[in-house]
């Protein structure tokens, strides 16, 4: 996985980025990834990319929601058959977090997750951030990757009692690049996300 320099907000085009050179494909710079998914960014913030300002610190970055939707049709548009898939940690079933984590893996999935940082920096207040999740060292541990050089960390084990809580802050979850199988995993739910990526 590359590590490039990339401005405030765009963990989730960085990780797009990446998954994509993970499934074989370096036809789209960072640039034209963050603004095919219209990143937002704070007013103060360094935007040679001329990206979307947003005053409202809620509508910074991309929402998962949109990020479906628009991750999607940016495959298509490429004529990429590879697909992005979302999943909130309370969409998993009996709480088999793990599990899914290490099925993804054993499928070379490309996968993420979403989650306050604030919490793991020991620090008040939300900070979203999407990191990659390079492996499981075993059922409490988990290891990260960040995808751009510029992230608040560099986190590398984690453990995931802390790491769930973080998720749970802004119920988020997995975010996954990949063949068709990344709607084929145990315990999960897959109707809304099949729904959004035929729109």
């Amino acid at each position: 996985m590359d590590r490039i320099y990339c401005p405030d907000y765009c963990c989730v085009p960085a990780f797009v980025f990446n998954g994509l050179l993970w499934v074989g494909f370096k036809g789209l710079t960072l640039e034209k990834i963050t603004k095919e998914l219209d990143i937002g960014v704070a007013p103060n913030t360094k935007n040679d990319w001329n990206l979307r300002v947003e005053e409202d610190e809620y509508l910074r970055g991309i929402k998962s929601s949109d990020a479906i939707i628009r991750i999607n049709s940016l495959f298509r548009k490429e004529g990429l058959n590879k697909y992005f898939r979302h999943i909130r940690l309370n969409e998993i079933s009996l709480g088999l977090y793990t599990d899914v984590i290490n099925e993804a893996i054993e499928k070379r999935i490309f996968i993420g997750i979403g989650y306050n940082l604030a919490r793991l920096k020991g620090i008040k207040g939300s900070i979203r951030h999407l990191s990659t999740i390079k492996s499981l060292v075993d059922d409490r541990i988990i290891e990260l990757a960040e995808n751009c050089l510029n992230e608040f960390i560099d986190c590398r084990k984690v453990k995931w009692d802390e790491l769930e809580k973080a998720c749970l802050d802004e119920n988020d979850g997995l975010w996954l690049i990949g063949d068709k199988n990344i709607f084929e995993l145990n315990h999960t739910i897959n109707e809304y996300n099949r729904s959004k990526i035929n729109d």
